[in-house]
């Protein structure tokens, strides 16, 4: 197998997604080639991703591990064709009686092992619920005016975004809207002061339909919400979330208030906000991030602007994160439910992957540890399971 073969199936291993035959194949090119080039396959797809290990080895240490992980992932998954056979073979004998005695039981709903690549990357979409408790599914209309409500033009845009357009002399600034991202879902809406919000996945966001002749503008949150807020001194901007508001006049910020993250936090990317928890009152600057959780005042520190950003700009940026930390985010964007099977690793994680990447090549990090993945399906939905 020359090299350029060799890598175009590396890849689809990784993917998730060679055969029983090439990977039989890739197992028989582990065994023929010499160490040093598939250690600069692995190698170079960790560059490729941009993942770099915070575990204390150096890149040989790491390597060695990774390839040894890797070919003995690769020989569990190619069962000589005689053993499968057999199994084939008693799983006939056996189906019958299981079959009839199923009739006399009721069902149960057992979890089915599905390819990792079937939990594709998340995708731009929302649920949109207008004042009246109508609601929209925003990928299934086309472009255009999408509604009426309250005097306002609510429209989708051609990006995939939706903006409002206040009739003249609309004062209802008692009217809301709610925009929701699912699990698995991102979107964007302009509201109607000109505020643009970026929703990550599991997000929501409660707002006016108009804000003409409010004293201030206040929206509500839950989730994660990136904002650049439309300057308006006289009518200040006010975020609520879990466990904190943020005082606002014109800025570009993020607050990540996630319930499974335990803590509310705000960063500050530009501008000026002050943020409230509690009996707490503090401000902030660009490059810091206030964080609160329950019963503990209001912890400022300078933030990592890169990173708490990325999923923004369409990217998972880790930086010494635990496994646990950085599951949470992979269960919200490909929308699946992560269960681990025994001692969660110490190991921390550093590294910047696509939200565009299967499931497959984000787990590629957790290469190194010890941990084997399944994806398994049922009628409740999928989990990841992750054992030692």
């Amino acid at each position: 197998m020359n090299t350029e073969d060799q890598k175009l199936l590396f890849e689809k291993y990784l993917s998730d997604k060679a055969s029983p035959e090439e990977t039989r194949q890739l197992l028989q090119s582990f065994g023929q080639a010499d160490e040093t080039e598939l250690k600069q396959l692995i190698s170079e797809k960790m560059q490729s991703l941009d993942i770099r290990l915070e575990t204390g080895k150096d890149e040989g240490e790491i390597l060695d591990q990774i390839y040894s992980r890797i070919s003995t992932d690769i020989r569990r998954k190619t069962v000589p064709l005689w053993q499968k056979a057999a199994v084939a073979a008693s799983l006939l004998l056996v189906g019958g009686y299981f079959y009839f005695a199923s009739l006399k039981t009721n069902y149960v709903d057992k979890p089915v092992s599905i390819a990792l690549n079937q939990a594709s990357p998340g995708k731009e979409d929302a649920i949109l619920t207008l004042a009246d408790g109508r609601k929209i599914q925003i990928n299934n209309v086309a472009g255009g005016v999408l509604a009426t409500d309250a005097g306002s033009t609510i429209r989708k845009m051609e990006a995939g975004a939706i903006s409002y357009e206040a009739s003249a002399g609309s004062q209802d600034s008692k009217a809301q809207n709610t925009i929701e991202t699912p699990k698995g879902r991102q979107f964007r809406v302009q509201l109607p002061d000109g505020t643009a919000a970026w929703l990550n996945a599991g997000s929501s966001l409660t707002y006016p339909v108009s804000f003409a002749g409010a004293k201030q503008r206040l929206v509500s949150m839950t989730g994660e919400i990136y904002f650049e807020v439309a300057h308006n001194a006289s009518q200040p901007f006010w975020v609520k979330a879990v466990g904190q508001t943020v005082q606002v006049l014109g800025t570009h910020f993020n607050v990540n208030s996630y319930a499974d993250e335990g803590q509310t936090v705000t960063t500050l990317e530009e501008g000026a906000v002050r943020v409230l928890s509690g009996k707490s009152k503090v401000s902030i600057v660009p490059g810091q991030q206030a964080i609160s959780s329950a019963g503990q005042p209001v912890d400022v520190r300078s933030a990592d602007l890169k990173t708490a950003l990325a999923w923004k700009d369409g990217k998972f940026k880790f930086k010494d994160a635990a496994m646990p930390e950085i599951m949470r985010q992979v269960a919200r964007w490909y929308d699946i439910k992560v269960k681990f099977s025994g001692p969660v690793p110490s190991d921390r994680f550093t590294g910047t992957i696509s939200r565009k990447s299967d499931l497959s090549q984000v787990l590629l990090i957790f290469k190194i540890t010890q941990m084997n993945f399944e994806l398994v399906q049922d009628s409740k939905g999928r989990t990841l399971v992750i054992r030692p």
